[in-house]
């Protein structure tokens, strides 16, 4: 760019922004340039957003199947000590004295003669 030293002609020469048409922004009817561009970026920033939901989802799902797992192993755990507390049940009752065993939930019945 010519400076003002440099001009011989005087500072009619000296191109600015504003004398020299330039614009920060195109005009509209040449924008399709931009358009490709802001595109390309959308494109590029969705792609990276799929693999991070992606990524995301594995996770989820790795999780889910530890605590899908985790739930079979205390549910195993949980019938093994109620079968555990039945059988210790069912050795109490034995254990008693036959005068001492409950009555079982059948009416118990005694022929009387009159």
């Amino acid at each position: 760019m010519k400076g003002i030293t440099d001009v011989s002609a005087g500072a009619s020469q000296v191109k600015s922004a504003r004398g020299g048409k330039v614009f920060s922004a195109p005009k509209t009817k040449n924008s399709s340039y931009l358009d490709l561009f802001i595109l390309s970026i959308e494109r590029t920033r969705l792609s990276q957003g799929q693999a991070n939901l992606e990524k995301r989802q594995s996770q989820i799902k790795a999780k889910m199947e530890r605590n899908q797992k985790r739930l079979a192993e205390i549910g195993a755990e949980l019938r093994i000590k109620a079968r555990q507390v039945e059988e210790a049940e069912v050795e109490k009752v034995a254990a008693l004295p036959p005068e001492a065993k409950p009555p079982s939930k059948k009416w118990q019945t005694v022929a009387v003669e009159y």
